[in-house]
């Protein structure tokens, strides 16, 4: 059998395996509806994907409190294309189910990628993408959509790093800023950053072990910035917000 017929069958083992965890949701029978999602997705999402079907785009929603700004919140990803696609497609219930169904086997799939780049065997490559897609660590935030889609993208970033190295392709560091601006779109900073900080760590490290260059170490820098600057329509608004909130000016130990 073929390098490429064993990764394929890897990457639907990793998708049957999670739908296999979550089968009531994967297959619409149950829908997550706990913690977070209750109080806070779903509720978000449904006013999202009623403005996007009306062709409009959820700036304001007058239902919380005495009206809130809720596009500048942002964890409802109301720009991230997967959500838009669900909306249009899906009732809110079944997007949320698939949101993280989806994002679940993309994180798995990117760690065998990422681990196949290393050189790895296919069986070892399957063996992490499955350990990660359903780690604890991951399973629990089913009740957090956003945090699992940046999540899901973050072995992505590495495995472009490797892939632009091993090919000297800007095109490689173009995906890497699309996917970084994928990110800033789906809803949460604070897991963007820190896979931020821990992917150009990474990839300055390898850049450096193996005399990539100048070119290369500025493209790197470049990359992120890149694409945070395609994710600004979205970021702006929120980090306004943000200055507005009690945490805006600090927390102090008292509180």
């Amino acid at each position: 059998m073929s390098a490429a017929k064993y990764d394929l069958g890897a990457v639907g083992l990793i998708g049957a395996a999670v739908v296999a965890c979550f089968w009531p949701a994967a297959t619409m029978q149950g829908a997550f509806f706990v913690q977070d999602v209750m109080v806070q997705n779903y509720p978000f999402r449904e006013f999202f994907a009623r403005a996007i079907n009306q062709g409009q785009l959820p700036l304001w929603n007058a239902a919380i409190n005495c009206g809130f700004p809720l596009f500048a919140e942002g964890q409802a990803g109301a720009l991230y294309p997967p959500n838009i696609v669900l909306a249009l497609l899906l009732p809110v219930w079944a997007a949320l189910n698939l949101n993280v169904v989806i994002h679940l086997w993309l994180a798995g799939v990117g760690i065998y990628g990422l681990l196949r780049s290393f050189g790895a065997s296919w069986a070892a490559g399957l063996c992490a993408g499955l350990c990660y897609a359903l780690s604890g660590y991951m399973v629990v935030r089913a009740m957090s959509p956003n945090f699992i889609a940046v999540c899901a993208w973050v072995p992505v970033l590495f495995y472009l790093i490797e892939c632009s190295l091993a090919r000297r392709r800007w095109l490689d560091l173009l995906l890497f800023a699309t996917v970084v601006c994928l990110q800033s779109l789906a809803g949460h900073p604070q897991a963007t950053a820190y896979g931020l900080v821990a992917v150009v760590a990474y990839g300055s490290f390898k850049a450096w072990s193996q005399n990539a260059g100048w070119k290369f170490c500025a493209a790197l820098v470049a990359a992120p910035i890149l694409g945070v600057g395609l994710a600004a329509v979205q970021i702006l608004p929120t980090a306004e917000l943000v200055q507005l909130s009690n945490r805006g000016s600090g927390l102090s130990w008292e509180h």
